[in-house]
């Protein structure tokens, strides 16, 4: 089975240096410090009604977990802004810090958030016995009280027929019943590598009033043939069907499908399937859907110098069509990992932990715009440069009041030293067109 940090972090093949300026306004809302207020957070922010914004850290916080990292099991936390007697700031709360037994361990994905402002989200490891070490995860669920939040563990992942090890987050239907993904488990025979090549499922919300648990329900079992290990989340349709992206399987590289609803089960369709060279795919981060049915998401493995991509997947009668929007070169970013996000206008946003410039090996990533009035033109909006202002920006951007809001593993305090490889504990980071 691949370990955790393989998933984390595809080695850099080549060493670039480039020359690059900051074309917008970077600014730190908040530098992680370890310990009990959190470390290394690989995901993007969601933001409530009242402004307030709320992610994960992989570690730090309250608990003791030794393996496969020391420093702590990981926390959910929260950001609100506050007067400090003269300008409003963000102040960081820890709303959670993961025990690593039952409860979860090592979140890795961004958080799902109702209409109540109940979060939603899962853990790697954790939960129970079972895959080999440290646990087959968790689904939990924070919900606001009087005087604080409670945790609430809606589904332990131990049998792994039902899949093993969410990396990605969840998404709520209208009901509130909640859809994600598991890398592992299901078909328990169909890789080398470990007992299963993932699965999409539902968590079934318990009648209101009921004393019954959340259920869950594998949906789609993948045998590679069809794809293997989704790494993020699906999403849906007006419809109510369901879309997403496996990582490899298919024909090697990875595939784009469809899960279709009927009255017995889910059909899946795949909707393009990379096979290699030129079309290299390993297709990663969320995908988009436009008003027009049209797809959005990028490739770690792709594009004209094989660093990597964004596409489209446009529907023409009954087949669809896959073209890159952009390919990275390498000065603009390389291997992007999570997915875009759309402006009003229906810009794209991202971003790539690796490539641009700085002063990091292989380069410290950036944030990039592509103009849809402008034939996808590509303008990086952000060179990290690895001190200070964060680096390796791996989750997703939030769109906020205007502002781009992130979050990076590595920089910020760089005596903060609590992920293996990486300089500092990580920031969250804001840039203001």
């Amino acid at each position: 089975m691949r370990s955790l940090w393989s998933i984390l972090k595809t080695c850099a093949l080549v060493l670039m240096v480039t020359v690059g300026a900051r074309a917008q306004k970077q600014s730190i809302v908040y530098t992680f410090e370890g310990g009990n207020n959190g470390a290394n957070s690989y995901t993007g922010l969601v933001f409530d009604r009242g402004g307030r914004a709320y992610g994960t850290t992989l570690q730090g916080g309250t608990g003791t977990c030794n393996f496969p990292y020391p420093l702590g099991c990981g926390t959910v936390f929260e950001l609100v802004l506050v007067s400090d007697g003269t300008n409003k700031v963000w102040a960081e709360h820890v709303i959670y810090s993961f025990q690593g037994g039952s409860d979860g361990a090592y979140p890795l994905a961004p958080l799902a958030i109702d209409e109540a402002g109940n979060l939603y989200g899962t853990t790697y490891n954790g939960g129970g016995d079972g895959c080999i070490v440290a646990g087959c995860g968790t689904i939990f669920e924070l919900q606001r009280v009087e005087h604080g939040w409670r945790e609430e563990v809606l589904y332990r992942f131990t049998d792994v027929a039902n899949g093993a090890n969410p990396s990605a987050g969840l998404i709520l239907d209208r009901s509130g019943n909640l859809y994600g993904t598991t890398c592992y488990g299901g078909n328990q025979i169909c890789n080398q590598d470990g007992p299963g090549c993932g699965t999409v499922f539902e968590l079934l919300r318990p009648d209101h009033g009921s004393a019954s648990a959340w259920k869950e329900t594998v949906l789609h079992a993948f045998d590679k043939s069809d794809g293997e290990c989704p790494l993020s989340s699906v999403i849906f349709d007006d419809a109510g069907n369901l879309y997403g992206n496996t990582l490899a399987g298919g024909h090697g590289m990875g595939v784009i499908f469809e899960l279709t609803p009927t009255a017995a089960r889910w059909t899946e369709t795949i909707l393009h399937n990379f096979s290699g060279a030129p079309d290299s795919g390993e297709p990663v981060g969320q995908l988009l859907l436009d008003r027009l049915g049209n797809v959005y998401g990028v490739t770690e493995a792709d594009g004209l110098y094989g660093l990597g991509g964004v596409f489209e997947l446009q529907k023409s009668g009954s087949t669809w069509m896959l073209q890159y929007l952009h390919s990275f070169d390498g000065f603009d970013g390389w291997f992007p990992v999570s997915g875009v996000i759309p402006d009003r206008e229906g810009n794209l946003y991202g971003t790539t932990p690796d490539g641009g410039e700085g002063s990091c090996q292989y380069q410290c990533g950036v944030v990039y715009r592509l103009n849809r009035r402008e034939n996808w033109s590509d303008t990086v909006l952000y060179y990290f440069q690895g001190g200070s202002d964060g680096y390796w920006a791996y989750g997703s951007l939030a769109l906020y009041h205007g502002d781009l809001y992130g979050t990076s593993v590595g920089g910020g305090d760089l005596n903060c030293s609590a992920l293996l490889n990486f300089q500092g504990c990580g920031v969250v980071f804001r840039i203001s067109p």
